[in-house]
């Protein structure tokens, strides 16, 4: 409760590869009085550890932007979060970047059996032109590839309205993309893998994957 952290999750990234939490408690003065207030001294271990141990990890794994965060689930449950798995605008491959960032987590969870990982893909508007111009290439394959020869790019209203099915397919792929990583390069069972529904964003943070721990 003091760290403002899920209490499952905390003890979940506590927890070494036997199930059990090791903490060293602060405890001074004599053992016998009954004033002793073990309850603060567990609490300051227990910080103590997040903070030594667990979030040092995760630096280590995370050096770049975000490394933890707090994020809210579809229910709007809080959970803690890894920085999160960006995409290019319209594609659902990951860069070799992510790959690198993903075989992290991997080794993360495999030092933590306890923790489970929440996949949640992520598309908006701004995916739609390069998902509308594979749509056009494919039904009319002449024309643009000659548009491409001579450069022509068209403007963004050519494109239409938004097709909200064909964005939600995107984000779903996007899920599939990170979790088929982590088991099949990554190891992890995929019973310790789970998806959200996949979103459509008007004012989002980007096609992404979120990381909810």
């Amino acid at each position: 409760k003091k760290t403002g952290m899920p209490i499952e999750t905390v003890l979940d990234l506590l927890r070494d590869g036997e199930g059990r939490i090791r903490l060293s408690l602060p405890v001074r003065g004599d053992a016998a009085n009954p004033d002793v207030d073990v309850s603060d001294a567990v609490a300051q271990a227990v910080a103590g550890a997040l903070k030594s141990t667990v979030l040092t990890t995760l630096k280590l794994a995370f050096p770049v932007a975000m490394l933890i965060e707090m994020a809210m689930d579809d229910g709007d449950k809080a959970h803690l979060a890894l920085a999160p798995v960006t995409f290019a605008p319209g594609l659902d491959t990951l860069s070799p970047e992510y790959e690198k960032t993903l075989a992290s987590v991997a080794e993360l969870m495999k030092g933590r059996p306890g923790l489970r990982l929440t996949l949640c893909g992520k598309a908006d508007p701004g995916d739609w032109p390069a998902v509308a111009a594979r749509r056009r290439a494919a039904a009319r394959p002449i024309l643009s590839r000659l548009e491409q020869l001579v450069g022509y790019e068209r403007p963004a209203e050519d494109w239409g309205t938004p097709d909200r099915n064909a964005l939600s397919a995107l984000a779903q792929r996007r899920t599939e993309a990170v979790r088929n990583h982590r088991v099949d390069k990554g190891g992890i069972e995929t019973g310790r893998l789970f998806g959200c529904r996949p979103m459509v964003e008007e004012n989002g943070k980007g096609p992404r994957v979120e990381l909810l721990l």
